[in-house]
């Protein structure tokens, strides 16, 4: 089971994504409801709404961050709530299985499944990241695709929903420029991260992932990662950032940033940093894992 911290991290992002919204739409408005779509989770309902705008009912099944898309299961309202739609968008590649649970006995149920749209569902070590909600090239697309449907059910409408969907797609393009350049700002940086939520957002910025595979798969079922994938990571500065002596900058959401934001090693019980930093009511003398032989 996938911890809690991804759903609230797609909470996070649908903050984003909400805020593009309200600017698509200009604003918050009365919705009319001869259509309905419904969402899986609000960070899909947020792109559904700002393609809709006020011409359709959108209604977010998960919408709070202490929901796991991963481990929930849907009720009987939400099963009919799906079943009766005009339209369904969802994550699917397996974050939100519920969905398809319920669609496999309603076939006929138009649907927008965001992972089908990635491109390619698997890569050579094995089906591709699932979060693709951090991937503005899949979010746009899913725009496109929800105003295609809306517009076919909805035709003295089409234009509304296209030129919502354009909107949408133009503030994405500004979104993922900013993740490139945090990529050309910090080059060669390197993260490690304690869930692969953000995967898409690294690769657009083009920062290197080292999370060790043990410590991921870990964190993916919800176990503790053995001392020794504890010990692996590395934390190397941001280069190009100026920085003080020892100090690291690691992004929000890696290790580091458990144990102390201010660059200070994540502590842990295997004590997986051998050579902690000085105490002031230690000895100055260097600990013996740090001590260089001299010839």
């Amino acid at each position: 089971m996938q911890s809690p911290r991804l759903a609230r991290a797609g909470v996070l992002l649908g903050a984003t994504v909400t805020a593009i919204t309200v600017a698509a739409c200009g604003g918050t408005q009365t919705q009319t409801h001869g259509l309905t779509v419904v969402a899986s989770t609000d960070v899909w309902g947020s792109i559904a709404r700002a393609v809709a705008a006020d011409h359709a009912k959108v209604d977010s099944i998960l919408t709070s961050p202490t929901d796991d898309p991963h481990s929930y299961e849907a009720t009987p309202a939400n099963a009919a709530a799906i079943a009766d739609a005009s339209l369904v968008v969802y994550n699917g590649g397996g974050y939100d299985h519920w969905v398809d649970d319920v669609l496999a006995a309603h076939p006929a149920v138009a649907t927008v499944d965001a992972y089908s749209l990635l491109g390619a569902e698997t890569t050579p070590d094995g089906p591709a990241n699932e979060h693709v909600f951090y991937d503005p090239t899949v979010a746009k697309a899913v725009a496109a695709r929800v105003a295609v449907r809306l517009a076919s059910d909805d035709a003295a409408h089409a234009d509304a929903y296209r030129a919502n969907a354009a909107e949408f797609g133009r503030q994405t393009d500004a979104i993922a420029a900013s993740e490139r350049t945090i990529g050309e700002k910090h080059p060669g940086a390197a993260v490690v991260s304690t869930e692969p939520v953000a995967h898409y957002l690294l690769v657009n910025a083009g920062i290197t992932d080292r999370t060790p595979e043990g410590f991921a798969s870990a964190a993916e079922q919800g176990d503790d990662p053995s001392p020794a994938d504890l010990a692996a990571p590395r934390w190397t500065p941001w280069r190009g950032a100026p920085q003080r002596p020892r100090r690291l900058r690691p992004a929000p959401g890696t290790l580091p940033a458990l144990g102390g934001w201010r660059g200070r090693p994540a502590r842990s019980p295997a004590r997986s940093y051998p050579c902690p930093r000085r105490s002031p009511r230690r000895p100055a003398r260097r600990p013996a894992c740090c001590r260089t032989s001299r010839a």
